[in-house]
Order: structure tokens, then sequence, then C-alpha cells
């Protein structure tokens, strides 16, 4: 799993080197004493597109996937069609990777704004996060930022404008903010960036 999302009471994965994305419902079980995942969905988009990403515009409701082409080795932003993700109604390029292990790993869009990260495991262990504004149906680059803290998997916006996510390694050898630790960046989406500050699991669970 690369990416997550929730959007109307249920989670949407994605799947890179399956070609896929995944629909779950989310509940208790019926003592209450754990959480139970039910598959709801599979949407598979097959070789050579490789699942980076997978959001929802709160204020649309339109569903967005990013995707690796590994023959074109070009990354792309799709708008599919929510009642049926696998039918595409908007394709736009992001970006370009020549190596298969420059995985993208994370979308968010929150119209006009789309944030993409590429987590760089085949150089340095690091994530980008590139950034755009749609405009009259045209994706522009407003620019982009190598993160701090090590490479990751997944970002998560907030209403708040801010960025969390945390680092795939638990060595401080490549997570500068150490294991079991979230980055919460503030991020306007034009590359004006307040320092990050962190924080752990447990507190964001207590907060949840």
């Amino acid at each position: 799993i690369f990416d997550a999302t929730v959007y109307g009471g249920e989670v949407y994965t994605a799947h890179w080197s399956y070609y896929k994305v995944h629909k779950w419902e989310v509940d208790w079980n019926t003592v209450g004493t754990g959480v139970v995942w039910t598959c709801k969905a599979t949407y598979n988009y097959n070789y050579p597109n490789y699942i980076a990403g997978v959001d929802f515009d709160d204020n649309t409701g339109k569903m967005y996937v990013a995707m690796y082409d590994n023959q074109a080795q070009n990354h792309y932003l799709k708008e599919v069609n929510p009642a049926s993700p696998t039918v595409v109604t908007g394709t736009w390029l992001l970006t370009s990777t020549s190596y298969y292990y420059d995985y993208g790993a994370g979308l968010s869009v929150s119209m006009p704004n789309v944030m993409y990260n590429i987590y760089y495991y085949n150089t340095d262990y690091k994530s980008v996060h590139y950034h755009y504004s749609m405009q009259s149906g045209l994706l522009n680059s407003q620019g982009e930022r190598t993160m701090p803290g090590g490479g990751h998997y997944g970002i998560v916006d907030s209403d708040d404008n801010k960025v969390h996510f945390s680092c795939h390694w638990s060595s401080t050898a490549y997570c500068s903010q150490g294991n079991r630790k979230v980055l919460v960046c503030t991020d306007d989406q034009k590359i004006r960036f307040r320092p990050c500050f962190k924080t752990n699991f447990d507190t964001l669970r207590s907060l949840s």
C-alpha cells in the first residue's frame, strides 16, 4: 500500500505493484474489541499502470488516482468516475522518472491545488513533494521541495493547510525525526514552508 484516503465513510488504498485501488469498509467487530476491514470493491488498472496515490477533492467529490506508466516512464494524474473508478475522465502529466524504484507514493488533491510525493528509493531514500495548480483544465507546476525526515509513503493533508507524513525507516540514519514520529509541515501549496514539527503515533491516536 503506497497511499490511502478516507471519503464517504470508506477507505481507499493504492496498491503499487498490484495496479489496483481497493475500497474498504472499516468497523468494530461484534464485541467491540478490534477493527474489521471488509473489502467492498477492487479496481484494476492493469500493467503498466502502477498505482501511486488516491484522493478525493472534498469540495467537488471528484476522485483522482495517481499512477506511474512503467513503459512511458511518466507519472500521471487521472480523474476517474467515483461510481466506476476504472473509467478515466481526465489525464494530466505530473513528472517523469527513469527508475522503477523512484516510487510515486502519495497524492493530495484540494482543488485547485495538487500535491504528489515521489519516494526516491533508488536515490538517497528521500521524498520530494511536487506541487501543482489546476487552472482552466491545465495542470501547472508550482515547484517542488525535498522534505525533511527521510523518504515516506503516503501523504495526508488537513483543513488548516498542514501535511502529515512519517518516514518509512525506523533508523535515525535515514529518519531525522526518529522512530514512530509523524512530521507535520505547514504547506500553502506555493512552496512557502514554515518549519515542520514532529509528534508520535500515540499522540495522534489520542487526538482522533
